[in-house]
């Protein structure tokens, strides 16, 4: 069962409001493999082998191509410069991120955590964040927040 969204949508927001952005983004990859382009992948710099494969499967391509990154932001996710490789590698290693492609018609996930760290984990480390932990913890859209990253792997069959 494939869940509309990535499990990520809730966890990026721009908004600097008390109770952060409320909404969903859409799922752009999905929307993107939904045309059937030659190709489609997630990337993130914390992972450079995969970035630079799926780079240069991308360029040996013909056709509609995209590349879509999570790229860490120190000064909008309000955090230290020097953590950006880490909350990169948490963004993966919760699930939050997912590392995957879409190519001959099918999505294939090039990274599956395993174990899967809670996605608190990655949430914590940033300030855009501190609304879900201060002052009071915010249990259920935490909980939201890990059952829509749940569901979305559970959809993979990791």
């Amino acid at each position: 069962m494939k869940v509309p969204g990535s499990p990520s949508s809730r966890l990026a927001a721009t908004s600097r409001g008390p109770a952060g952005f409320r909404g969903y983004k859409k799922d752009l990859f999905a929307i993107w493999a939904a045309h059937r382009p030659a190709y489609v992948a997630t990337v993130i710099g914390a992972e450079p082998l995969d970035l630079a494969q799926k780079i240069a499967r991308a360029k040996s391509l013909e056709g509609p191509r995209l590349i879509i990154a999570l790229a860490p932001c120190p000064t909008g996710w309000d955090y230290e410069p020097r953590e950006s490789v880490d909350i990169g590698r948490l963004a993966v290693k919760t699930g939050a991120w997912p590392l995957k492609e879409y190519v001959d018609g099918k999505v294939v996930h090039t990274r599956i955590p395993h174990p899967r760290l809670p996605v608190e984990e990655y949430l914590k480390k940033q300030g855009r964040f501190a609304h879900l932990f201060s002052p009071t913890r915010n249990e259920a859209l935490l909980a939201e927040i890990q059952d829509r990253v749940d569901a979305y792997w559970a959809g993979v069959g990791e």
